[in-house]
């Protein structure tokens, strides 16, 4: 029960809402039998908006990261083990995670100005954010799992392996369509 509770922990749900939204859109192109790729439309909005909504998560003080002593680190209210919320300086993952994603828009702009990875730049947005995100997971305060690794980075490694297999599998020629 702790595990599955990762998902729904104070706000924390970037990952599985990335997840489920691209499922989502998979499954319902394929009922309603759209072929073509819709994703490099979103790419650049969707990055923006995570970068504006990362901000949203340091202002709430949620989403923060564990104890640092680097100069750049910033005091929140983090429960200790008594119940009570204590002052530590901590690592500001939301904005690590809003300058990510700020930078994949500006990444994603350029391929789509010079038609770069045409098909391909959602998914490839989507690959960077889940190998970023089981980066940053090391300084994160999230319980650990087997084998020493966060829901977390379980979650981002499905990401990542999901989404290289499908972009594999696009580069195989389209059937033709029978009538």
């Amino acid at each position: 029960a702790e595990f599955l509770s990762a998902w729904f922990s104070d706000g924390k749900t970037i990952t599985a809402g990335l997840i489920g939204a691209y499922l989502a859109v998979e499954l319902a192109k394929r009922l309603v039998n759209v072929r073509f790729k819709t994703g490099d439309s979103f790419a650049v909005p969707l990055a923006l908006a995570l970068a504006a909504g990362r901000w949203g998560c340091f202002f709430n003080g949620c989403c923060y990261g564990v104890e640092t002593t680097l100069p750049w680190g910033v005091w929140f209210n983090v429960p200790g083990a008594d119940g009570l919320p204590h002052m530590l300086k901590c690592h500001p993952t939301q904005i690590y995670e809003s300058l990510f994603h700020f930078t994949m828009a500006l990444l994603l702009l350029w391929l789509t100005l010079r038609d770069l990875l045409p098909r391909q730049r959602l998914k490839l947005y989507l690959i960077a954010y889940g190998v970023y995100r089981f980066l940053t997971e090391f300084i994160r305060p999230e319980p650990v799992y087997w084998p020493g690794l966060t829901f977390y980075q379980w979650a981002s490694l499905a990401l990542v392996v999901g989404l290289v297999v499908q972009w594999w599998m696009d580069r195989r020629p389209l059937a033709p369509r029978v009538a």
